[in-house]
């Protein structure tokens, strides 16, 4: 039996579409938080951004997974364009964020992705999931359920399609290593031991005992930066066009805030961090990632109220964008005044 090119389309994109979905769900099982984290970042419509939507989320993917294998005729083309619309709306997600300039983790793949900054890369890998999803829907509507379907084929025709599956393991590999090799190291400027949090700390919740880097090497737990006032942490990139907005806003939201104070957190270079953002200058400590997982900080600008020594505890939900650290920012004067 010889494979058409429309068979190896349907089965060649209903398993990679189908262990796309499966790895994404599975990752996320457990880790509400941190998906929530990442539809903030995304700017997912305030209407869908809730705890029990992000819970639910993994869930829906490993049961699209289950149903692009199991079902097949126009079941699976209903099914296999769910999908194709779901990945679209994600990629529009993906572009705003891009177009923005901001700084963000998709959290795609859970723990697989929880360092990984948004990029083009992320678009034309949904691109093409869209492809095979639409190959599925418009293609698929004649074919046998997937597992069916292959235990008909020759081993030749198997061989081939593991081919094709390995090929684009290898590439997604390939480009992982690249991003490792040339991703910046902005922690450079001394030893960064941190604690692994297994929770997310929120509002109410004692401070993390997670470890930041100051500019000349020394590092200090985080619930000892408010020790003297409380603090807005102001979690920033230099790589980030919103975060120059930010940044240039530190004067006037210190002004307002008065005793409470500004801290600048983030993993960029130092030298890039004061070309870039010289507003950030004497106020900020690097070594940013633990501590971001440990709050959950969707992305870069973000920021948060930490308490002082009465109140070793973290004082305020965190917050994303420039508009919603400017109400912080309000809300905290307000309170105190």
């Amino acid at each position: 039996m010889t494979l058409s090119p429309v068979e190896i389309a349907v089965l060649f994109s209903t398993g990679l579409s189908a262990f796309v979905f499966a790895l994404s769900g599975a990752t996320k099982l457990g880790r509400t938080d941190t998906t929530l984290a990442a539809m903030t970042a995304l700017h997912v419509p305030a209407l869908l951004r809730r705890r029990i939507v992000a819970g639910a989320l993994p869930w829906a993917e490993l049961l699209l997974a289950l149903l692009l294998i199991v079902t097949a005729g126009p079941l699976r083309s209903l099914f296999a364009a769910l999908a194709a619309v779901a990945l679209v709306l994600f990629s529009g997600l993906l572009i705003g964020v891009l177009r923005r300039g901001e700084q963000a983790s998709c959290g795609c793949f859970g723990t697989l992705s929880a360092e990984d900054t948004i990029t083009w890369w992320a678009v034309v890998r949904n691109a093409f999931l869209v492809v095979c999803a639409v190959a599925i829907a418009v293609l698929g509507a004649a074919s046998a359920p997937f597992f069916a379907a292959l235990a008909g084929l020759p081993i030749s025709a198997v061989l081939t399609l593991v081919v094709l599956w390995l090929v684009t393991a290898v590439i997604v590999l390939i480009r992982t290593i690249v991003v490792l090799h040339h991703r910046p190291t902005g922690t450079d400027v001394g030893p960064a031991p941190v604690e692994a949090q297994d929770a997310v700390a929120g509002m109410g919740d004692p401070i993390p005992a997670t470890e930041v880097v100051s500019i000349d090497g020394r590092t200090r737990q985080l619930r000892t930066i408010s020790l003297v006032a409380p603090t807005v942490l102001l979690f920033l990139s230099a790589e980030c066009s919103s975060c120059r907005e930010a940044a240039a806003r530190i004067p006037d939201w210190q002004a307002a805030l008065g005793p409470v104070q500004i801290r600048v957190i983030t993993s960029s270079d130092p030298s890039a961090l004061r070309e870039r953002l010289p507003e950030t200058t004497g106020i900020a400590y690097f070594g940013s990632a633990a501590t971001k997982q440990a709050l959950a900080v969707p992305g870069s600008p973000s920021a948060v109220l930490i308490g002082a020594r009465t109140s070793p505890v973290v004082g305020s939900p965190v917050v994303r964008g420039v508009a919603e650290i400017d109400a912080l920012v309000r809300s905290i004067a307000a309170a105190r005044t």
